[in-house]
């Protein structure tokens, strides 16, 4: 039998998207229907934006990088409903988080913890609990 992680994975949280100009950004998304539900500052004067339309979730953050069509997706974060086990079942399947720890943003309400684990393909997945 395959080794797997029960981490209670409820679906997909958010996906990531970096942008050189996050109102033009806003306004792409608010013609596809989303709505701005919070935004915050990051580091060095950059902001993040998250736009939610029904159960899907963009999460829009401003970047220096040069952007390229068809390479532009940052992340894809998973739902967790207890980021402490699925911290230690990623370590026990081999996983080394990049971040070395769970992290906490002071996000939403009450905040987030998460940790980004490396797929197969560079992939990075975000495993995420919104406290």
């Amino acid at each position: 039998m395959q080794n797997r992680m029960q981490s209670g994975i409820r679906g997909i949280q958010h996906i990531g998207i970096p942008t050189n100009d996050l109102e033009q950004t806003q306004a792409f998304f608010q013609v596809l229907g989303f709505q701005c539900i919070y935004c915050a500052a990051l580091d060095k004067g950059k902001h993040v934006r998250f736009f939610k339309r029904d159960n899907v979730m963009i999460e829009a953050f401003e970047t220096e990088t040069p952007l390229e069509i068809g390479v532009n997706i940052d992340h894809i974060a998973l739902d967790v409903s207890n980021i402490e086990t699925a911290y230690q079942e990623a370590i026990e399947q081999g996983y080394r988080p990049l971040e070395g720890e769970i992290c906490f943003l002071p996000f939403f309400e009450n905040g987030v913890r998460f940790f980004t684990l490396v797929g197969p393909n560079n992939e990075k997945i975000e495993l995420n609990q919104k406290l």
